[in-house]
């Protein structure tokens, strides 16, 4: 069964071992909101928790997921080389959901790489903090069309709810990168516009 859900951001910074005290200063905000979360995650303890992020290697005409029995990561290319994560994959968990999605044609890819991308340790790394002790499924989207995406959406949604163990869905989310020259996209005066309106949806 589902018993939590959220959509989280991932920049390395908000990380207080990463941050500068100027940058910490500025998404404070940010730090406190995902400190809150973390103290709701803990009060429900999902056994799972099933993460899709944006920054795992992605497949054009398929899903993917990871399912390597263990999976770790850190944030050695941001400068802290103290902070490890490491998590057990829930193969069982894996194995239904491949199987559901064959039924349905949905193609769902395999791999095998141990190590995770930062769109999934920097919220895992919050979340974590007062209740660590859950499976990691990690998952990432395609290339497919929208309608796609919501078929897969509702064949997870029935793998997860036949589930007796309670599981925990998160959305690890983007925005344009593109509101200054310095931001990774470059500067595009659409960035504005399409942040307002991921915010305004939320």
């Amino acid at each position: 069964m589902l018993n939590f859900s959220a959509i989280c951001p991932h920049p390395p910074i908000i990380v207080p071992t990463i941050g500068r005290p100027s940058d910490l200063e500025k998404v404070k905000k940010t730090i406190l909101a995902m400190e809150a979360l973390s103290q709701d995650f803990a009060k429900k303890a999902p056994k799972t928790v099933v993460l899709i992020s944006p920054h795992l290697p992605q497949n054009f005409n398929s899903f993917l997921v990871i399912s390597s029995p263990l999976l770790f990561g850190h944030f050695y290319n941001f400068g802290d080389f103290s902070t490890e994560l490491i998590f057990k994959n829930n193969l069982d968990f894996l194995e239904k959901l491949k199987i559901s999605c064959q039924k349905e044609k949905i193609s769902l890819s395999e791999i095998q790489e141990k190590e995770l991308d930062h769109g999934t340790l920097v919220p895992l790394y919050f979340l974590s903090q007062h209740f660590p002790n859950f499976k990691l499924v990690p998952l990432a989207f395609s290339f497919q069309d929208v309608l796609t995406h919501f078929l897969f959406g509702q064949i997870l949604q029935k793998v997860i709810e036949k589930e007796k163990d309670s599981f925990a869905l998160i959305a690890s989310g983007d925005l344009s990168h593109c509101l200054t020259p310095e931001a990774p996209g470059g500067f595009s005066e659409k960035g504005r516009e399409f942040d307002e309106k991921i915010v305004n949806f939320l």
